[in-house]
């Protein structure tokens, strides 16, 4: 946290974003390959072991007829992230993109949540 306050101080919130956005490409980067599902079910299955991987406490379950419920129990950046919104606005972005849905956080860390979680539905025709 205190490097991140040092980089602000030094460079500006938009390096402060610039990090958060680059460390977002390599964790693209990293996973697209391996989240290549053909159902969200099967993304979001695989979404949470890569995140299991990195240190998340990552579960899924069904929501509803076509929703899901993705929840991370804990966070390996929450010190950075309750001080850095970009951090969270970054990861949801991420969550967006590998799961190819629309994703809504529902709860963080971040604020004194026991948990992030996330409402996973399909992108309906015009999200396309």
């Amino acid at each position: 946290v205190a490097v991140l306050e040092t980089i602000q101080d030094l460079y500006g919130r938009e390096a402060i974003d610039a990090v958060f956005r680059m460390r977002t490409e390599h964790i693209l980067e990293s996973y697209r390959a391996k989240i290549n599902g053909k159902t969200l079910d099967a993304r979001l299955d695989q979404l949470t072991r890569l995140r299991e991987a990195d240190g998340y406490m990552s579960t899924w379950q069904v929501d509803g007829e076509s929703a899901f419920v993705l929840r991370e129990a804990n966070c390996p950046i929450v010190h950075v992230a309750a001080g850095c919104d970009a951090a969270c606005d970054y990861d949801l972005a991420l969550l967006t993109n590998l799961l190819d849905a629309k994703v809504t956080r529902q709860s963080h860390l971040a604020s004194g949540d026991s948990a992030c979680s996330y409402e996973v539905r399909p992108k309906t025709q015009t999200e396309q």
